[in-house]
């Protein structure tokens, strides 16, 4: 769940490119 982090996309719960 912290790949997200990295900057891929709103897979999970956290839309930090979005």
């Amino acid at each position: 769940d912290q790949q997200e982090e990295g900057g891929h996309g709103p897979r999970r719960r956290k839309p930090n490119k979005e």
